[in-house]
């Protein structure tokens, strides 16, 4: 997989697996399955849609 280099300064600091997601968006909620039946741990972003 390409590595993107992030523009956001912010986003330089961050290291492994990070999540940012809506808690009720069933797309999440299968992403969130699949991470844990491989068994990565990840850091959570939780997002509003509303």
């Amino acid at each position: 997989m390409p590595r993107i280099e992030p523009q956001d300064a912010s986003l330089k600091d961050l290291s492994g697996l990070h999540l940012w997601h809506a808690p009720m968006s069933s797309c999440s909620k299968r992403v969130r399955i699949v991470i844990a039946e491989i068994g990565h741990e990840f850091e959570s972003h939780l997002i509003n849609l509303v």
